[in-house]
């Protein structure tokens, strides 16, 4: 469908079409908005900071505020912080990247996109200084998108706008009908298995328009989360969608062409049907750079099932997809391994394969004990 535009690349046509069958193995009542928001953990950000010798007190200042902030120091922040000096570092990774920066002045921050590939865009480039630093994490659209999400909206679908009053007018018009008339209409499975004991959360189907200019300098890594992965998107000047879930996922990226009823109802339909696979890397979607504490916001209400484990044998394969960092960084003069593409596709292969083999035989032993 057009409009998954995050799916990963490698991986859309093998995932999409797992996900059909272990769904109806593994599959849950609770619809897939919240599903993500109570059980999909975030996948981290890899934040590249090049310099050359020692780092002043105000950059070390910053660089301790970003591991606190983000996974190093346990913070809601899902960013993982590497510095790299550029007179001691002979990581061939660290060094690729650093070559490929335009119009770079160090010291030089570049963050990276979960489970990048070093070839892959960068979700944001900056000068490395307080007021970038303050950006990276935070921003008001971000805090607003979160708690919203916290407070009850099942998406919120931020309309980029494209700079043309009259075409972003239209444009929101026609999204505020349509999520309407999607509150109205959809029917949502509200019985669920889960902690739930006090059915403290009504849960309704319910989605709110946030409009972005592109023009918002306090945006700008929003913005950039949002659209760097596609050229066609970043260079628009029209109106594009981007519908957020969960614990602040993107779901997909509609250009103004592909904001139709019909289109925004395949989305909807997706968000809030029933979570036919719970494992998040099987869905379409891509997790933007949020600063949000997602587990007290549903602290004793979560109505899903604690996720299935991992099938018998599957440890060791999918262990290498799951990363700590988009970009493999270590500390100046440790050696590190090569980039291999064929390794790790062999290996989603494998881990694919053997999903789809479990996924099968549990439906068979189903089949065989109804008959």
């Amino acid at each position: 469908m057009s409009y998954y535009r995050f799916c990963s690349k490698r991986m859309a046509g093998l995932w999409l079409t797992l996900a059909l069958a272990v769904g109806e193995a593994w599959g849950c009542s609770t619809p897939v908005f919240r599903y993500a928001l109570e059980r999909w953990e975030p996948s981290p950000y890899g934040l590249v900071i090049f310099h050359r010798g020692p780092l002043d007190a105000n950059q070390q200042a910053w660089v301790k505020a970003l591991r606190q902030t983000g996974l190093e120091g346990n913070g809601h922040a899902n960013v993982a912080t590497a510095t790299v000096d550029l007179d001691t570092d002979t990581n061939a990774t660290t060094r690729a990247l650093w070559v490929a920066q335009t119009n770079a002045v160090l010291p030089w921050m570049v963050l990276r996109y979960p489970d990048s590939e070093p070839g892959d865009p960068a979700a944001w480039t900056a000068p490395f200084n307080g007021v970038n630093v303050r950006d990276l994490l935070d921003s008001p659209a971000r805090r607003e998108i979160a708690r919203r999400i916290a407070a009850g909206d099942s998406a919120v679908w931020v309309l980029v706008e494209g700079g043309d009053t009259r075409a972003d007018n239209e444009m929101a018009g026609l999204l505020e009908n349509e999520l309407k008339k999607a509150a109205a209409t959809l029917e949502i499975p509200t019985e669920a298995p889960g902690d739930n004991e006090t059915n403290a959360v009504q849960l309704k189907f319910n989605c709110s328009l946030l409009r972005l200019s592109r023009a918002n300098a306090a945006e700008r890594v929003l913005l950039a989360n949002m659209l760097s992965l596609d050229e066609e998107l970043a260079a628009a000047k029209t109106p594009v969608a981007v519908p957020i879930f969960g614990r602040g996922r993107a779901l997909c990226a509609l250009p103004s062409r592909q904001i139709k009823p019909e289109v925004i109802a395949e989305a909807i339909s997706f968000l809030r049907g029933a979570c036919s696979c719970e494992v998040k890397e099987l869905n379409p979607g891509i997790d933007l750079l949020l600063a949000a504490d997602w587990n007290a916001a549903v602290e004793g209400k979560r109505l899903s099932d604690t996720p299935p484990p991992a099938l018998v044998g599957l440890g060791a394969l999918a262990e290498p997809a799951k990363t700590n960092s988009p970009l493999p960084v270590v500390a100046a003069g440790t050696p590190a391994p090569p980039p291999a593409p064929l390794r790790r596709n062999l290996l989603y292969f494998g881990l694919g394969l053997a999903v789809a083999v479990g996924a099968v035989s549990v439906l068979i032993s189903r089949r065989r004990r109804l008959d």
